[in-house]
């Protein structure tokens, strides 16, 4: 669903629900009041469902199950990534690896093509390889040592 269906929903729900358990000397909340509160909800319910969309696809990717010959190859560029926060280039992977320009680029389309990244255009013009799962895996290692510190 998107963010105006949603946002709907949740306004017709307030709308029909919201009476029964207001006071009756108090007065009823403006339809601009009430859209403001769902749209924040249904934002709130966008943001949450995006970053579990995030989660899931990086744990299919690291659970994946690979072939003996691109397993060693696929962990490495893993790592690569992983150390980037998620964001890499073909040549941040040829640089980093025993992989040459073409099997770093075939690796990562790869990736691309199954849903594990997405490309994304840098201002100089390099193609970016996004593992979204990897960016929010390191926030939440960060996180988490600056609660341990």
């Amino acid at each position: 669903m998107n963010l105006v269906s949603i946002t709907v929903i949740i306004y017709f729900f307030i709308k029909g629900v919201g009476p029964v358990f207001r006071p009756e000397d108090e007065p009823d909340l403006s339809n601009f009041t009430i859209m403001l509160i769902s749209l924040g909800i249904a934002l709130i319910i966008m943001i949450v469902s995006r970053m579990k969309g995030d989660i899931t696809q990086f744990e299919k990717l690291m659970n994946k199950e690979l072939g003996s010959k691109e397993s060693p190859r696929v962990i490495e560029v893993l790592s690569i990534v992983k150390a980037n926060e998620g964001f890499v280039t073909i040549a941040d992977v040829a640089g980093n690896s025993e992989l040459n320009m073409r099997e770093s680029e075939e690796i990562l389309y790869k990736f691309q093509k199954e849903g594990h990244a997405q490309l994304k255009v840098a201002e100089t013009g390099d193609v970016i390889f996004y593992f979204p799962g990897f960016h929010l895996a390191s926030l939440t290692e960060q996180k988490n040592n600056e609660e341990g510190e």
